[in-house]
């Protein structure tokens, strides 16, 4: 394989951000830029911290930042970067996410949707226990794209605002014609792009829709209706920017801001009445209320520094508490915290949702619920974003 790094002209401005679906052929892509641009412009964000930074902090470092971001993350840079996207079939889309899955070592995993793949008999009886809530297996893609924070949400109002949001990328290929995205992107961004041979965090073997029931076929296209119209729009822009009228540009209407900015979110079903932040005990309290009864309710908490990176985060479902609730119930909930933390203004998020994360259903949810200052202190003898309580012991002989 021939080096071509010599040969490639990064334009720095505008950067660029890769919004890596999921399952759509991303890992080629990341491949492919990976051989294609220098190592200290290109940056992929974890999975499992995406959201941590923003990315006008990591874009401040690298020319091109790749991640499993979503629309939420992308529109504070958007005005400022060249973004593009692949989407895919979404039923192919799922297969592939579930016999991944299945693939995973027996580890601890931060995604519980791993642990119920592995346990699941087979597809078709996971596929019968799903809702048509939005997860990485119903309409994620157009959630993704939505700008929401939470399923709770009218299906038409996903779509139209996944949409909108969709025609202001600069590029959105489809992953049955990755090699064809990628040489429209190099002569956008002015780069050699050199692809992988073959294919790249492939799942071998993985059985077609042939081998499903019919039922389970028809569940998957019916929980995925409305990525089946976005990705239908997808191929249909890839298709006219094959045939040279791509009209779609980041000129479109700027009218899904205000839903994306929006501080709560949820269904009130069960409230957060008043969040307590008490920095000089390391205690933040949460009391609330609930109107419905509910089996598998999560508490939790976010702290954000005054740049916008998430210092912590944890709820009480990690904890290992479990909640229920009935009409009527209180809820109070105090996290103990060893606030170690460095002089800054910091944020606290809180929720209340069901299950390990907002997704399977967020009761709800409120940015930026309060916030503390931790002063600057005299001889303070340490630097970083958060404080260890080092002691030191110097031997000299």
């Amino acid at each position: 394989m021939s080096d071509v790094r010599g040969a490639v002209t990064v334009q720095h401005t505008p950067r660029t951000v890769f919004l890596h679906m999921p399952k759509t052929g991303g890992w080629w892509v990341l491949s492919s830029l990976q051989r294609s641009l220098p190592p200290d412009t290109l940056y992929a964000v974890p999975s499992e911290r995406v959201g941590d930074v923003p990315l006008s902090v990591l874009l401040a470092n690298y020319g091109t930042v790749v991640g499993h971001f979503s629309w939420r993350h992308l529109l504070p840079v958007l005005d400022d970067c060249f973004t593009f996207t692949f989407l895919r079939d979404p039923v192919e889309r799922v297969l592939s996410l579930y016999y991944f899955y299945r693939r995973q070592a027996d580890v601890p995993n931060l995604d519980h949707w791993v642990e119920r793949v592995k346990r699941s008999r087979d597809i078709d009886t996971f596929v019968d226990e799903l809702t048509g809530h939005p997860s990485p297996w119903s309409n994620w893609q157009t959630f993704i794209l939505s700008g929401m924070r939470d399923g709770e949400h009218a299906p038409s109002a996903m779509l139209d605002a996944a949409s909108r949001n969709m025609a202001r990328l600069n590029l959105v290929g489809v992953q049955d014609d990755l090699g064809g995205g990628l040489r429209v992107l190099g002569r956008l961004r002015g780069w050699n792009v050199e692809t992988p041979e073959g294919r790249v965090n492939d799942t071998p073997g993985r059985p077609g829709t042939q081998a499903l029931q019919p039922r389970t076929l028809e569940k998957l296209r019916a929980l995925n209706e409305l990525d089946a119209a976005l990705f239908e729009q997808a191929r249909q822009r890839w298709a006219a920017h094959v045939a040279g009228h791509d009209v779609a540009s980041a000129s479109a209407p700027n009218n899904t801001d205000i839903e994306v900015q929006v501080n709560e979110s949820g269904t009130r079903e069960v409230l957060i009445d008043r969040v307590t932040i008490d920095d000089a005990h390391g205690q933040i309290v949460i009391d609330g209320h609930s109107l419905t009864q509910a089996d598998d309710v999560t508490v939790g908490i976010r702290i954000t520094n005054g740049a916008g990176v998430v210092i912590f985060g944890t709820n009480t479902w990690l904890l290992g508490q479990r909640l229920s609730v009935r009409p009527g119930d209180p809820l109070h909930v105090v996290f103990r915290l060893d606030m170690g933390l460095v002089p800054d203004t910091y944020t606290v998020t809180a929720a209340i949702h069901e299950g390990p994360d907002h997704l399977v259903r967020c009761f709800h949810w409120i940015e930026r619920a309060g916030q503390f200052v931790r002063p600057p202190r005299p001889g303070q003898s340490f630097g970083g974003l958060v404080d260890l309580r080092a002691s030191v012991e110097v031997t000299t002989r």
